[in-house]
Formats: C-alpha cells, structure tokens, sequence
C-alpha cells in the first residue's frame, strides 16, 4: 500500500458546518457558507474558512479525530478493531501503532460515541428489551470492573450501557437512562437474568423516579448457565471475562 497517497474520500463540503459558537450559522450543514482555503497533510485534509464569519478552521475540528497524527486510514482501524472487542495490546499489534495512540483514540472516539448515541436514541418504540451484566477489568487485573446494557433481543442494538462497581445502584443508573429513552414504557416485556443485582431492581419498582412499576413487567427469567468461562466482547481496549458460574 502506497502509504503516500491518501485513499480515504473526503466528506462533501454540504455536509459540514461552521464549528464557530458565535456565528449564525454554526451547526447549520448545506448553507454553501463553507469554502476550501488550502489542503494539508498525507491525508489532504481541508482547511476551511465560513464566509459568515471568516472562521478558518480544520474540517476535523470536533470530530473524534481532531489533532490525531496518525494517518486517517489507520486511526479509523484502530477504531473499528475496538469496537469489535479487541484488547488494547491486540488493537496495537494487528494495526502497528503505539500504545499511546490507542488509548487516545478509545478515549476520543468513545466520548463522541456517547454523545453521538444520547443525540440519536431517544424517544424509541420497543416492546421487548433484554438487561445483562458481565465482568471484567480497566487496563488490568487491580482495576475490576462490571458493564451493563439493556439491548433490544432480537436486532441486539444498544439501548443504554453504564459501567461501575457491582451494586443496585450500577441498576438503577442502567434501567432509568433506558426508561428515559423510550417513547411509550406502557407494557413493555423486560427480560433480566437471576443475578442479585437484577433481583434488587425488581423487588424495588417504588423506590424509583420514575414510576416504572406500573410501566415495566418482568415476564421471564433467563435460565442460569452451566459452569464455564466465556470470554465477552467490549468496546473498550480491555479484555472482558465472565465467571457463568458466580
């Protein structure tokens, strides 16, 4: 691969916007107020000016990639192998990059996920969800480290996703930032495992504010797996395991 030549493409200039808070046009895409003033880097990014205002400014500011010295190809490899679950040390090997540059990139590109998903999922219609935990560790072993998600079970998307220590209130963080993105929570079907922490919510439907009691039915309990050791994908650059016998 001719590392010389830049083979992503470049998003259309009508899709972009001034990144300026004091102008009036800021945010507001396809206004054709954007202009090209000079490209730069292995990559030709764009380095623009906004006729509003005459901010000039890289087509990257605010994006997760803003200041990244890697090429473009790679920095976004990096990004793909993370979300497919690979470690940090595996994401290191696979796209020949150092340790620092993968730790930025997760933490960049998993901040702007976050916005990105409290933007967009919102006032969704579901009549069936799925809460599950599962174990594992930040950075090493010292540092353990518990995720939940409450997920749609048939197309598996990702409703709402916390992490933190293992007690009700690592629950309760979980299911009222998925309650609070729902359109309607009338009769919906929540199935959990038989996990304590899930138990501790639904003994505890009047403690919540939001009154998910009359709202929320648990219909089903997930049967408990035999004993083994199963390895879990994560986003983030570590590695996750969980005990199915604990």
């Amino acid at each position: 691969m001719n590392t010389q030549t830049p083979t992503n493409t470049r998003p259309a200039l009508e899709t972009l916007a001034c990144v300026n808070e004091h102008c009036e046009l800021y945010g507001w895409a396809g206004l054709n107020n954007l202009t090209v003033r000079k490209t730069y880097g292995k990559d030709q990014l764009r380095y623009l000016r906004c006729r509003c205002c005459g901010k000039e400014f890289s087509e990257r500011k605010g994006t997760a990639l803003w200041n990244t010295k890697v090429p473009e190809e790679k920095a976004v490899a990096v990004a793909e192998h993370l979300a497919e679950g690979c470690s940090l040390s595996a994401t290191v090997r696979r796209c020949k990059v150092q340790p620092s540059v993968v730790r930025r990139l997760n933490g960049k590109v998993g901040e702007h996920g976050a916005v990105f998903h409290d933007e967009h999922v919102q006032s969704l219609d579901m009549e069936a969800l799925e809460a599950d935990e599962r174990h594992g560790y930040a950075h090493d072993k010292s540092q353990p480290l518990w995720e939940a998600e409450v997920i749609e079970p048939q197309s598996k998307f990702v409703l709402s996703h916390v992490q933190g220590r293992r007690d009700e209130t690592l629950i309760r963080r979980l299911l009222e930032d998925a309650a609070h993105r729902l359109a309607n929570r009338h009769h919906l079907v929540l199935f959990t495992d038989v996990k304590p922490a899930m138990r501790a919510y639904s003994q505890r439907f009047s403690a919540w504010p939001v009154d998910l009691h009359e709202q929320v039915i648990v219909v089903a309990s997930l049967p408990q797996p035999t004993a083994s050791r199963e390895v879990w994908p994560t986003s983030r650059s570590s590695s996750i395991e969980r005990d199915s016998a604990s």
